[in-house]
């Protein structure tokens, strides 16, 4: 569930993603990645859940599942300022269903404790159609962002801003990725830190989203390579049944 549809259903989404699998390593993954198999496995919603963390991952880790959700979100943002690049990027990084045709989508949120604040996580993972149709999303949010590193958009009679957007330097994960990070806030009130990475693993899209995080880029690299991971795994189990 995207930033904004969290908020304005009274709240912040949250999600988090363990360590780099070790039944996955990096080289298998990497190896795998390579499979034209795999790059043509489309999962189903239930296959979509194996993107899970507990607290064995982050021990100060909690669930938040009233803001868990299934089925692809079918809204479409539409940037108040910054022209049709800022409106693709919204769509681009809240993986909306009208603009990229997912399949299916499962949203998670989580809660992790730290000496400053909670910080709230929420990861939304959608399948689609192809490896193509995927790649496209991590595309359009990685040449939009550069375009908009201020902007605002309006969501169910609520307003929110974005500022001071910029790209993350974090290294590649998955097939492909992408991260960014600013500050967000919701009718006017106080800016909050706030953190993405999207992640492709065949035809797979995982976002990850942190708020209020002292780290994001530590945070956002260790989920995405365990969600990376996870997919990785799950997409060759579902081309051996195959038998592809």
């Amino acid at each position: 569930m995207a930033l904004g549809v969290t908020a304005a259903c009274g709240g912040s989404g949250a999600k988090v993603h363990s360590v780099a699998s070790q039944a996955a390593g990096p080289q298998k993954a990497e190896a795998a990645s390579l499979d034209p198999r795999v790059q043509a496995v489309v999962l189903s919603e239930k296959q979509l859940h194996v993107v899970a963390f507990s607290d064995t991952d982050f021990p100060l880790l909690k669930r938040a599942p009233r803001y868990d959700r299934t089925g692809v979100t079918n809204i479409r943002y539409k940037a108040d300022a910054g022209g049709p690049e800022c409106t693709t990027f919204l769509n681009a990084q809240f993986l909306s269903g009208s603009y990229y045709h997912g399949l299916h989508e499962v949203d998670t949120g989580y809660v992790l404790t730290t000496t400053d604040r909670p910080v709230q996580l929420e990861s939304m993972v959608v399948s689609y159609p192809s490896a193509r149709e995927a790649e496209r999303v991590i595309d359009d949010t990685r040449t939009s962002v550069k375009h908009c590193s201020n902007l605002h958009y309006r969501l169910n009679n609520y307003s929110f801003s974005f500022k001071e957007v910029v790209s993350m330097p974090i290294p590649r994960t998955g097939d492909d990725s992408t991260a960014f990070q600013g500050s967000w806030s919701m009718q006017g009130g106080n800016a909050e830190p706030w953190a993405t990475e999207l992640i492709r693993v065949g035809t797979v899209v995982v976002s990850v989203n942190a708020t209020s995080s002292p780290d994001p880029f530590r945070l956002l690299q260790q989920t995405g390579k365990q969600a990376a991971a996870e997919l990785r795994h799950e997409e060759v189990l579902a081309a051996d049944a195959k038998g592809t």
